[in-house]
């Protein structure tokens, strides 16, 4: 369970590794781009000579930021203002450790080996790498340069250090590193070839994987494992889906070649396997779903695409092994990682670490997150900022005893209790900053308080009426509409594949062929990973549940019938579903007035309008303060006249659960 108010207070670009960074920013991106923009678009051989270097990278591209041309004052809230050192304090509390560790150390390695052989980096070679990046993903530097700072954030002087550094590595590697034929054919069959759909548990305990397996096999059915996922998985992303992951493929794990054998080959007869062990404290079970067939493409038009995939893993590959050899090699002193600095601002050393006896300062680091991270956590300050003076004015406080008061419920509902019978309020708090990338004292102050806050100022506000606990009792207890589904991004596409499903389920006679038919379709046509993936199963849909189209062309449908093409809204715009039904669940035999089921009920709806209650308590008081932020150049006064990317102001209402 991830707390919503999170992605709020701070959209946190991702931290990676040294290595991590240099390739995923300008490979990873840039290929998923590619095939939204091209899925056919091809990538020149390594052969191909290098384009000309520009004179100048970045023009035309966002200005280039550091921290000593930003303004001393970065934002006022209703008068109040952080100022840079502020920032600089905050930014340190949340990133410093994570860019130290897993940035600046590498950077001084790679920069004091290359001094060390005589290497040299410039200005005109990262240009041309930067250029020849570009050009094999057709697009201009301009485009690329944009790509970066919208997918990562990075400006073109905080890409062109990472490039550099790339360009070091590859130098210190040495020659080019050779693809042979084999290997191109390898990875083609690990993205397309045939392949296992399974379905995955995780723990990262083995004593609870253990445990989890013992019940299973008791009744080690896809259905009991499904449920199993979603009560007891640890890794929330997967246990979303119940346990759906991506289809494994031959080679697809090539350093663990006998379990990629295992579940190719023996998974099927076997259902599920036993727990195990994939990394250190993460322990997984799987369980089989179906063969996969492989993918219908050209291999010959992706041969140099993947020529380029196979190229840069290569090189990732003898880069990780130079690097780790410079880590083993090498005397680095991290004083963020002593007791004393346990991210309180202020008690940082002047120097932060040493690299072979070469310092890394304090000050230099906290610039560092501030000009790569500085928008996101000032727009969680300036939130945070908001809520304390609401606060203030409502003479509200959070005591530390609320909070752990509030983690203990929640601790509860999600976990199973700890060996001493109590509720494991650590494991909550550790895999809350596991899945968010923090440490517990971000978590505290960042996400438990200011929601505990925003709680308080929206509890009195929430009423669960009679109707409320009626409609909450049909939709959890009610029958449900068991359906397939296809999810479609157009309505375009979505009244083609309605003609084909009409068309083909009308050439079949039997209940059975005609889901076959849809479920083929749903894999081939749907836009949802999940339910592609699974051939169009999704959970049965109940009364109340939130859509009400769909909710009402659900159950007007008959086993067997097509639905319409449901046209619905989400964040990403509009959306359109076609359902299949394959009949509906029994209501449960159970009395509405049975006071456990009441309790249970009441305590469901109360959180949930409790939870839209504090979200528009929160939007009401965003947009009803006056705001300048210095480093966007966004402001709204208080009467919401705002210059850019304008919030309605609406007060909080009581609001109904559908």
């Amino acid at each position: 369970m991830k707390h919503w108010i999170f992605s709020f207070l701070q959209t946190r670009r991702g931290l990676a590794a040294v290595l991590a960074v240099i390739f995923s920013v300008h490979f990873a991106t840039a290929q998923t781009s590619l095939q939204q923009r091209n899925p056919t678009a091809q990538v020149p051989s390594k052969s191909q000579p290098a384009p000309a270097a520009r004179n100048n990278a970045a023009s035309n591209v966002t200005k280039m930021r550091t921290f000593a041309a930003m303004p001393e004052v970065v934002a006022e809230i209703n008068g109040s203002k952080i100022t840079k050192q502020e920032l600089a304090n905050e930014a340190l509390r949340m990133y410093g450790r994570d860019y130290l560790e897993r940035t600046m150390i590498g950077r001084v390695l790679v920069m004091q080996e290359c001094r060390r052989l005589g290497i040299e980096i410039t200005q005109q070679e990262i240009d041309l790498e930067i250029e020849a990046f570009a050009k094999r993903f057709k697009m201009s530097v301009e485009k690329w340069l944009e790509l970066m700072k919208t997918e990562r954030g990075l400006d073109y002087s905080q890409y062109a250090a990472d490039m550099k550094q790339y360009i070091a590595l590859k130098k210190i590697a040495g020659q080019s590193v050779n693809v042979s034929h084999d290997e191109i054919n390898r990875k083609l069959d690990s993205l397309y070839g045939p392949g296992v759909q399974v379905r995955q548990i995780v723990f990262f305990d083995k004593a609870k994987a253990e445990a989890a397996l013992q019940e299973l096999r008791t009744n080690p059915t896809r259905e009991n494992f499904i449920s199993t996922v979603k009560k007891k998985s640890e890794d929330d992303v997967s246990a979303a889906t119940g346990g759906l992951i991506a289809p494994f493929r031959r080679y697809s794990l090539p350093d663990n070649p006998q379990l990629e054998n295992y579940i190719l080959n023996n998974l099927k007869q076997d259902n599920m396997s036993g727990v195990i062990t994939m990394f250190e404290n993460y322990y997984v079970i799987f369980f089989y779903e179906r063969d996969i067939p492989a993918q219908n493409v050209n291999r010959e038009a992706l041969e140099q695409q993947t020529f380029f995939i196979v190229q840069e893993q290569k090189i990732r590959e003898e880069t990780a092994r130079i690097f780790s050899k410079l880590m083993q090699t090498s005397k680095v002193t991290n004083f963020f990682a002593q007791p004393n600095n346990a991210a309180v601002p202020g008690q940082y050393p002047e120097i932060i670490a040493t690299v072979n006896g070469e310092s890394i300062y304090t000050k230099t680091l906290a610039e560092m997150c501030v000009v790569r991270q500085g928008d996101d956590i000032l727009q969680s300050m300036i939130v945070k900022r908001v809520i304390e003076q609401e606060c203030q004015k409502r003479n509200i406080s959070v005591s530390n005893e609320e909070i752990m008061n509030e983690l203990t419920s929640v601790a509860k509902k999600i976990l199973p209790l700890t060996s001493n019978n109590q509720p494991d309020v650590n494991g909550l708090v550790a895999m809350q900053c596991r899945e968010q990338g923090i440490e517990p004292a971000i978590y505290y102050s960042n996400v438990v308080w200011p929601m505990l806050a925003l709680k308080k100022m929206a509890s009195p506000k929430v009423q669960v009426t009679d109707e409320d606990m009626l409609k909450a009792y049909e939709a959890t207890y009610g029958a449900r509409v068991k359906v397939l589904a296809i999810f479609l991004d157009n309505e375009h596409n979505a009244l083609s594949v309605w003609s084909d499903a009409r068309r083909k389920q009308g050439e079949t006679k039997l209940f059975e062929d005609a889901q076959k038919v849809f479920s083929e379709l749903a894999f081939e046509h749907s836009v949802e990973p999940a339910t592609k993936a699974n051939g169009g199963a999704i959970d049965p849909i109940s009364r109340y549940c939130g859509m009400p189209n769909i909710e009402e062309a659900a159950f007007a449908l008959k086993t067997g019938e097509l639905s319409e093409v449901i046209p619905f809204d989400t964040v990403n715009g509009k959306r359109y579903i076609i359902l299949f039904c394959l009949g509906r669940t029994e209501p449960a035999i159970i009395s509405a007035q049975d006071p456990t089921i009441k309790d249970l009920l009441h305590e469901n709806i109360f959180d949930k309008k409790l939870a839209i209650e504090v979200e528009q308590t929160l939007n009401y008081l965003m947009a009803s303060s006056s705001i300048d932020n210095y480093l966007t150049g966004k402001s709204q006064n208080k009467a919401n006249s705002v210059s850019s990317s304008p919030v309605t102001a609406t007060a909080p209402t009581n609001s109904t659960i559908r």
